[in-house]
């Protein structure tokens, strides 16, 4: 199941949204440019949590063995690994719907993808409750795991 099928089915079974709100949730992040999207704030979700557990290892080896920058190596090497090949992957699978300049604000980590996202959404409230939402849930779903 893609991730904007995956943001329907979310949505359709959601029951904090009347079926008005629903029908007007899905009609609005179903271009294809907004499903690109989504599957970016995914990525930033996944990213995230891995980087959080590599800065708790540096936090952690750097308070016993004290600071050392080859502690911290992991945690900008996964940072600069991260904002390069998202960079790459945006623009390429995105291809003339964003600017370059947005490309780059789309790879910060942990941010990038809600900016572009709010920018996308900025009109309408409902959107951007019904992406919340699903944010929210797959935070969640996630750290289940």
């Amino acid at each position: 199941m893609k991730h904007h099928e995956k943001f329907h089915n979310y949505i359709e079974h959601e029951s904090n949204f009347s079926q008005s709100e629903k029908e007007l949730i899905i009609s609005s992040v179903d271009s294809a440019h907004n499903r690109k999207v989504l599957s970016l704030v995914t990525w930033n979700i996944i990213a995230l949590l891995i980087e959080w557990t590599i800065l708790g290892g540096s936090i952690m080896t750097v308070m016993i063995n004290g600071i050392h920058w080859i502690y911290i190596l992991p945690e900008i090497g996964f940072l600069l690994g991260n904002f390069s090949i998202k960079s790459f992957w945006i623009k390429r699978y995105m291809k003339n719907d964003i600017t370059w300049r947005d490309t780059f604000i789309s790879a910060i980590p942990s941010v990038g993808p809600f900016i572009i996202l709010a920018k996308l959404v900025k009109d309408n409230p409902l959107v951007i409750k019904g992406v919340k939402s699903y944010a929210s849930y797959k935070k969640k779903k996630i750290l289940k795991f």
